[in-house]
C-alpha cells in the first residue's frame, strides 16, 4: 500500500494547510530586490493559554501583519490564534469552538485583522471562524459527509467568500463553499481507496486547485 498524490481542479475557492511550527514563529529580516527573504530572524516564543501549544498555519497581508492559528494540545485541544501587528506578536488567545474543544489547521487573511480560520471542533466536525477588525467571532460548524471530518485548508477571495477543503470520516476528500458569509453543504470528491485534500489555492472565487493524497490499494 503506497502513498498516492491526488490533485483536483474545481470551480470553487480554496487555499492551503500549513506545517506545525511548534509554538514559535520565524520572521524574515531583510528582503532581496525580488521581495524574497534573505535572512531569517530568531524564533519568537508566543505565549499561549496552555502548553504544549503550536501553530499549524499562518497568513500575512503585509510585512509585519500576520495571523497564526493552531491549538493547545491538552485534552481534546483548544483552538488558538495570534496576531502580528506592525511586527509585534500579541499573545495567543483561545477561540471557542463547538463542543468546547478544537484546533485550527489553516487560515487565510484578506486584510489586516480580517481572516478566516478552519479546522475541527470538539464534536468531530469541520469548523470555520472569522476574524473581523482583529476580533474573532463565533465559530461555525460545517457538517461533513459521514459522521464528521476536518478542514485542512482554506482560501478566500474576500472576507465573506471562501472555500475550505479537508477529509471526512468516510475517508474521502471534500470541500465546502462560503458565499456572502454563509457556508454551503460539504461535498465529497471521491477517489478510489479514499484520501484527503490537504492544500488548495485559488486565483479567484471560481477557479481553484486542491491537492492532497490517497491510498493506492
Amino acid at each position: 500500500m503506497g502513498a498516492q498524490k491526488v490533485f483536483a481542479t474545481v470551480g470553487v475557492a480554496i487555499l492551503a494547510g500549513s506545517a506545525l511550527v511548534g509554538g514559535s514563529l520565524l520572521r524574515p529580516e531583510g528582503a532581496s530586490a525580488a521581495g524574497l527573504p534573505t535572512t531569517w530572524g530568531s524564533a519568537v516564543d508566543i505565549a499561549a493559554p496552555g502548553q504544549p501549544a503550536g501553530f499549524n498555519a499562518v497568513s500575512c497581508t503585509g510585512a509585519g501583519d500576520c495571523t497564526a492559528v493552531g491549538e493547545v494540545d491538552t485534552g481534546n485541544g483548544t483552538a488558538i490564534a495570534a496576531t502580528d501587528s506592525d511586527g509585534t506578536w500579541g499573545t495567543a488567545t483561545a477561540v471557542t469552538t463547538p463542543g468546547d474543544a478544537g484546533a485550527f489547521w489553516a487560515v487565510d487573511c484578506t486584510g489586516v485583522g480580517d481572516c478566516t480560520a478552519v479546522g475541527s471542533d470538539g464534536n468531530g466536525e469541520p469548523v470555520s471562524d472569522i476574524e473581523s477588525d482583529g476580533s474573532w467571532g463565533t465559530a461555525t460548524e460545517v457538517p461533513a459527509p459521514g459522521s464528521g471530518g476536518v478542514f485542512f485548508g482554506v482560501s478566500c477571495s474576500d472576507s465573506q467568500d471562501c472555500t475550505a477543503v479537508g477529509a471526512d470520516d468516510n475517508g474521502q476528500p471534500f470541500y465546502s463553499i462560503e458565499s456572502d458569509g454563509s457556508w454551503g453543504s460539504a461535498t465529497e470528491t471521491p477517489i478510489t481507496g479514499g484520501g484527503f485534500f490537504a492544500s488548495v489555492s485559488c486565483i479567484d472565487a471560481d477557479d481553484c486547485t486542491a491537492g492532497g493524497g490517497g491510498l493506492r490499494r
